[in-house]
């Protein structure tokens, strides 16, 4: 009897319990209705989806050839980087940027002040978030404007420029890649006669579809048809000297409203009315010495070798491969390289020093097809009569119009 009783005692101290915890999550439902909801967005998911943006240009690196600060160049646009192409429509327009930011994302006033303050300085251009893109020191120098675009024109213009755009078509899961043709004039806004050499000016394409953004590409801007320049280099932990070349795009060169080519006095014709030449738009003839350097030969691999259907006087030179250059002959014990420079090229030679005690150098020779009256394009050294480069040097008891463009001596403890 009484073990009964005290299972009937537990039963309702169990009832009561539960009875108690029944209650307590009422109320707990009841006044906290926050701790249920809060479970249920735990549970759900929020998911954003942004468009990969792609787009490429061919036109980084190469060279504007300015002639009475007046230049031209033809470059390539894509909407795809390699075999990735961007899902959605891109609407951009090409202008001269008219605001300059230092590097922390504040207008600069004057900006000529600006970079002469320091030579550390840079001009920056602000991307969608706001943050500062590095452009070239003498961009501001420079207006530019889009002279043909063959791709489709916006419907709707959302800048004072007009506005491209590369149309997204659907190829099973990915898209279409496009390509716009371009040609942009340079005009220098700033003292023609201040143009002392090679200046740095990048060109800006403002994107407004699929989002904000800017897309730059560095040029160089010379009043040379051909420029060169060298830094040092490491190549497998290795000091190199490495010698950059670079050609302009446009031979015939644009003057006012249409196209003719560069025109010069003959050389040597001192009568009242000269003879012209002109320029032709063939590769230009580099002959590159070198002292106290070995050259290294493994850079050529990615060129036309003379084994590649060299180009000669039974070939025509204008039906040139534009993509790289052709070498002509490679003499290593003479130390000696020539080479065919098609318009648009970007690339590089290097030289290692021999022995750093002595003097070390690389000099060069430049010619360019030049026409006469009627008759076939003859190459002539791209001195100053056709508004080349002036420097003479003596090698071997003989001055010629070489140019030395690597001469240093680097001793070492």
């Amino acid at each position: 009897m009484g073990e009964t009783n005290v299972t009937k005692r537990k039963v309702v101290a169990m009832s009561i319990l539960n009875l108690a915890l029944v209650i307590l999550v009422a109320l707990q439902i009841a006044f906290f209705p926050t701790i249920a909801r809060y479970v249920k967005q735990e549970s759900d998911k929020i998911v954003a989806t942004y468009t990969s943006l792609y787009m490429s240009s061919d036109g980084e690196g190469k060279v504007v050839s300015v002639e009475g600060g007046l230049g031209h160049l033809n470059l390539k646009l894509m909407n795809y980087q390699g075999d990735k192409v961007t899902q959605r429509d891109i609407i951009y327009s090409i202008s001269t940027p008219t605001t300059f930011y230092d590097k922390n994302a504040k207008p600069i006033g004057n900006v000529e002040t600006y970079l002469s303050e320091s030579a550390e300085n840079q001009l920056h251009v602000l991307d969608v978030w706001g943050e500062p893109q590095v452009v070239g020191r003498d961009t501001y120098k420079y207006t530019q404007s889009v002279i043909l675009n063959d791709g489709e024109t916006a419907e709707n213009n959302k800048t004072s420029e007009p506005d491209y755009k590369f149309g997204y078509e659907k190829l099973n899961n990915s898209a279409v890649g496009k390509i716009h043709n371009i040609l942009l004039k340079f005009e220098r806004s700033k003292d023609v006669a201040a143009f002392t050499g090679t200046e740095d000016v990048s060109i800006v394409v403002q994107l407004t579809e699929p989002y904000i953004e800017v897309f730059i590409i560095n040029v160089s801007i010379s009043d040379k048809l051909i420029v060169f320049s060298n830094v040092e280099t490491l190549v497998y932990e290795t000091t190199f000297q490495r010698l950059y070349i670079q050609s302009a795009d446009l031979y015939s060169h644009y003057k006012d409203t249409k196209e003719s080519l560069r025109t010069y006095n003959k050389r040597g014709d001192t009568s009242a009315n000269p003879a012209k030449v002109k320029i032709a738009p063939r590769a230009i003839l580099i002959n590159v010495r070198w002292d106290n350097f070995y050259f290294d030969i493994n850079c050529l691999k990615q060129y036309h070798l003379p084994n590649d259907n060299l180009p000669g006087n039974n070939i025509d030179i204008n039906n040139l491969d534009i993509s790289k250059p052709y070498v002509k002959s490679l003499v290593i014990a003479n130390k000696t390289l020539e080479m065919y420079v098609p318009q648009g090229s970007n690339f590089y030679l290097d030289f290692l020093p021999i022995d750093k005690t002595k003097l070390a150098k690389v000099d060069i020779n430049v010619q360019v097809a030049i026409i006469s009256g009627s008759d076939a394009a003859t190459y002539d050294i791209y001195d100053e009569q056709y508004a080349g480069y002036g420097q003479t040097i003596t090698y071997a008891n003989v001055t010629e119009k070489y140019m030395n463009l690597i001469s240093y001596t680097q001793i070492t403890e």
